[in-house]
């Protein structure tokens, strides 16, 4: 047979190798390679952390609603480092909480690191 199976011979590996499409697949593999390490570098490095004794939330409208919103509208504001998006965040404990109109500030005793943040809805 003219396309038989790579099986069939003495040497399969390499047989397979002189396949049309095996060098399209090894290239896809390769190139999956290389965006993973690109990317995982990227976020090494571009990390964008931060790092703040005072962290403020500001609501600037609310949803369903025209005018200008009474409060913050969130019922706790929090503060993460090097956390996956799809991971429950394991926040610092703030040391003080304070609402002045539209605004939740949280203040911690001491300065923390973050790339991310976090609020809770009422």
């Amino acid at each position: 047979a003219a396309g038989g199976s790579v099986w069939d011979t003495p040497h399969p590996f390499a047989a397979a190798l002189c396949k049309p499409w095996v060098p399209f697949l090894l290239i896809g593999i390769l190139l999956q390679v290389v965006l993973d390490l690109v990317v995982t570098t990227w976020m090494i490095v571009l990390d964008r952390r931060t790092t703040g004794l005072h962290f403020r939330f500001t609501a600037l409208q609310s949803r369903g609603q025209l005018a200008e919103p009474r409060g913050p509208g969130i019922s706790a504001l929090g503060v993460f480092t090097r956390q996956a998006y799809w991971s429950p965040p394991s926040p610092p404990k703030p040391h003080n909480a304070t609402v002045a109109n539209r605004t939740l500030t949280i203040s911690f005793a001491e300065p923390v690191e973050m790339n991310g943040w976090w609020f809770e809805t009422w």
